[in-house]
């Protein structure tokens, strides 16, 4: 009988709960925020993108200075050329990105080289995927001239190798392209397809095919120099080398040290014992 009256009384007080009507809503007030920081004031002389003070870091003449850095960064999009001019305080910018739309890739390598004028950079340029397969590497790469000044782009038509030594520039407006060409068939020799850029017309010249494999070459003056296993070899119009020098080995780096030249040819160079793999810079 206790337990039904402590129901009944249970009851009644939620009925009498549920009959208060209900008060106005009080609204929540908006919390209040701590004021953020004052954001500090950057000093204006410096700009990430470029050198900062430069009347004292570039010295004088600075505005009025011919000098180009120029470098390359690949990504999915393609291979950015970026230049960064001294009267600039060498702010970096991009030139040009060098990729082919048919083809997709999750970042873009290859190599560049600047004419002597600093006017025109040649790039060799392919996705990075074609260093899986060897007939890529040695024979798939493209090529393009960039005018660095107007950021325009010329791509060649040529296939060439993707290689630390490929483009070479010369002093002048000039460039060599190389190519590896190796014969799937046993005991077919390989050849070297080697020709001459001018990068001002944008044009690649007659090319030349070489016997075996050969690397580093670069345009001097009217000839061409290169490397061949361990030797320095001018390659004639022919694809014909001729030994310019004999080299007992190379430094560990691969590139030959010092070269001494006796009557305008190279006569003798003088490197550490550890012979080259595949040429020198």
């Amino acid at each position: 009988m206790r337990r039904t009256g402590a129901v009944v009384a249970a009851l009644v007080l939620i009925a009498a709960y549920l009959a208060v009507p209900p008060g106005p809503a009080t609204a929540a007030g908006p919390a209040v925020a701590e004021p953020a920081p004052a954001p500090s004031q950057p000093d204006p002389r410096w700009r990430p993108d470029r050198v900062p003070e430069p009347d004292r870091v570039l010295g004088a003449g600075w505005r009025r200075s011919a000098d180009r850095a120029v470098t390359t960064a690949g990504d999915a999009t393609g291979l950015h050329v970026l230049a960064a001019d001294r009267r600039d305080a060498y702010r970096w910018r991009t030139v040009a990105t060098l990729a082919e739309p048919v083809i997709e890739s999750d970042q873009w390598i290859g190599q560049a080289c600047v004419t002597g004028s600093g006017n025109y950079a040649i790039v060799v340029y392919a996705p990075r995927t074609f260093t899986n397969y060897l007939t890529l590497l040695e024979r798939g790469a493209f090529a393009a001239v960039v005018d660095l000044r107007s950021g325009e782009v010329t791509k060649l038509p040529q296939r060439v190798t993707l290689a630390y030594y490929n483009p070479s520039c010369g002093a002048g407006e000039t460039a060599v392209l190389s190519r590896l060409e190796q014969s799937p068939a046993a005991g077919v020799p390989a050849k070297s397809w080697i020709a001459t850029v001018d990068a001002a017309a944008a044009t690649v010249g007659p090319a030349v095919r070489a016997d075996g494999q050969v690397t580093s070459a670069v345009p001097v003056g009217g000839r061409i120099l290169a490397a061949k296993g361990h030797s320095l070899v001018e390659v004639g119009d022919q694809g014909e080398t001729t030994v310019v020098a004999n080299l007992a080995g190379a430094p560990p780096s691969g590139s030959a040290r010092c070269c001494r030249r006796t009557g305008g040819w190279w006569t003798r160079c003088r490197t550490a014992s550890r012979p080259p793999a595949v040429g020198w810079w």
